[in-house]
């Protein structure tokens, strides 16, 4: 904690879901009590520089096989859960027009190829939101254009070399699973039939992505 018991530092320099440098960081625990008092505390924004007297307490990565499975399979118990949960939500919102949007019926080559893009263009949609809502609080804390990366196997957005206090990084890492969410609601009350499943699938895939996030 810094001088004034405030919250530890959280290192933020590089949102990677493969690679995430999920450090903490704190005053150094050899520091003399006087010294400790005059620490100065980590201001409330994000830094380029620690303040003196900082160094890294702890590191999160998932890399590490075992956390990789464990967040996997956490991955696929909220893919489940948060469609069940938009799901309701949406019957309950749209009663007749849920049950009709909701429905799939594949017929012949066209029908499974509309539902092929219909998987794809919603994973390409919530990317591209879950990586902009990051991004657009790495901009906001930083002022500078986060990096973006969009591979076959995984996306990121990162603000390399820069250290968030804890209350900021928090807003960046749960805006995906809040503001995408939130969006989604609002759309559900407003788009046409054959949209809301396609929806549906974008918020449940969002909020299961967001599992590295929490």
């Amino acid at each position: 904690r810094n001088a004034k018991g405030g919250d530890r530092l959280t290192l933020r320099p590089d949102h990677h879901p493969l690679a995430d440098p999920y450090l903490r960081a704190e005053p150094q625990p050899d520091a003399h009590p006087d010294q400790h008092a005059l620490m100065p505390a980590f201001p409330n924004t994000a830094v380029r520089e620690l303040p003196a007297g900082y160094q890294p307490a702890g590191q999160f990565d998932i890399r590490n096989r075992g956390r990789l499975l464990l967040l996997n399979l956490l991955g696929v118990g909220l893919l489940a859960g948060s469609g069940w949960a938009f799901t309701r939500l949406l019957l309950a919102l749209r009663p007749a027009d849920g049950v009709a949007g909701l429905s799939v019926s594949i017929e012949g080559f066209s029908g499974l190829l509309a539902a092929v893009v219909g998987l794809v263009g919603s994973l390409v949609v919530m990317v591209i939101l879950h990586e902009g809502a990051h991004g657009i609080f790495f901009w906001w804390f930083t002022r500078q254009r986060p990096a973006f990366a969009f591979k076959w196997t995984h996306a990121y957005a990162a603000a390399p070399g820069w250290y968030f206090p804890r209350g900021q990084y928090l807003l960046t890492a749960l805006a995906p699973a809040g503001l995408v969410s939130l969006l989604g609601i609002g759309l559900m009350l407003v788009l046409p039939v054959g949209w809301l499943l396609p929806l549906v699938l974008m918020l449940a895939f969002n909020f299961s992505g967001a599992v590295a996030d929490f």
